[in-house]
């Protein structure tokens, strides 16, 4: 995943990664697989990957995103790293968040793949848990968060600069609204509900746009519904923290800890009752902003990069070791 004209913050988090390792040391080149694009290119990667790798001179292959583990499998003589993000991980849910079994199994698939590595990471201690026996080498590190990037500005500034209404209350889908895991019927029935009861709130979401829209989105809303069936440790989540925006979360991933100390806001169950009632004590509280910057700065960029590089550190001399054994 990395960005591009065509798919602005399409691994945007990954870019930031590759950049702020730059500033720990770290040169790196970028090989995107595009998978998106068609699945064969996972297939393609098997040839095209080691073929890089032997006409380049490099120290360590890390590769992001599961489906690309195996993708991998042609890759010998450099230690690798494997981050999982989320849904690679778990499987992808459907509408309903029932998981479906192809992508279950390769998922199961994806796992056994990255037990070649040197070292994995994923993004939450509840991957952590779930990897089982045979992974020695398993880091907890979520993706960081660019505080220079995501920094609060007034309201009514990222307002006028959206085109959005000065007067009405906003809550934010910060997501895909068609992509099942991210759940946005819930979003609706929220802003539905809040309707119902007199509450003329406008739901927006905003998905497919440059990261400074985001910013100002984050700072324009009056608080983000965080909806999803499952996350990795959510981007979004930290994002809007780091602007001071309110947020409304399922129990997914990671934000129950992101979120504990986060005032005002809540984690609360999967229900269009419980984030209206949690929407509402944000609106009508005293605190229109909340302390969320304050809360993330153990996910801030450079300090991440750092715990990447230890982490890199430790797969070569494993990888040495291996070798040597």
């Amino acid at each position: 995943m990395y960005p591009s004209p065509e798919r602005p913050n399409w691994g945007v988090f990954i870019r930031s990664q590759v950049e702020s390792l730059a500033a720990h040391g770290v040169m790196s080149e970028v090989l995107e697989i595009e998978g998106w694009r068609s699945k064969s290119n996972y297939l393609r990667a098997l040839v095209a990957l080691p073929a890089r790798i032997a006409a380049g001179q490099y120290d360590l292959v890390h590769i992001h995103y599961g489906l690309n583990a195996l993708a991998s499998l042609g890759v010998t003589g450099l230690p690798t790293v494997v981050s999982f993000c989320g849904d690679d991980f778990w499987g992808k849910p459907d509408l309903a968040g029932v998981r479906s079994r192809g992508s279950l199994l390769l998922a199961d698939l994806s796992k056994r793949a990255s037990r070649r590595a040197d070292a994995i990471i994923v993004k939450s201690s509840e991957m952590a848990r779930a990897m089982g026996p045979g992974f020695d080498e398993v880091a907890v590190i979520a993706n960081g968060v660019d505080f220079e990037v995501f920094s609060p500005i007034p309201r009514d500034e990222a307002r006028r600069r959206l085109g959005w209404p000065a007067d009405q209350e906003i809550l934010l889908f910060p997501a895909n609204p068609q992509e099942p895991r991210k759940n946005f019927p819930l979003a609706e029935a929220v802003a539905q509900l809040l309707h119902r009861r007199g509450r003329m709130v406008r739901l927006e979401w905003m998905y497919g746009r440059p990261q400074e829209e985001v910013v100002l989105a984050m700072n324009a809303a009056d608080v983000m519904l965080n909806c999803s069936f499952q996350e990795g440790s959510p981007n979004a989540v930290k994002e809007a923290m780091a602007v001071n925006l309110p947020i409304v979360s399922t129990d997914v991933g990671d934000c129950a800890e992101r979120l504990r100390d986060v005032r005002p806001g809540a984690v609360v169950a999967r229900d269009a009752d419980a984030f209206a009632a949690a929407v509402l004590a944000v609106l009508d509280g005293p605190e229109r902003r909340s302390n969320g910057r304050q809360q993330a700065e153990a996910v801030d960029l450079d300090d991440v990069a750092g715990r990447v590089v230890d982490v890199y550190r430790r797969a070569i001399a494993r990888h040495r070791a291996r070798q040597q054994g």
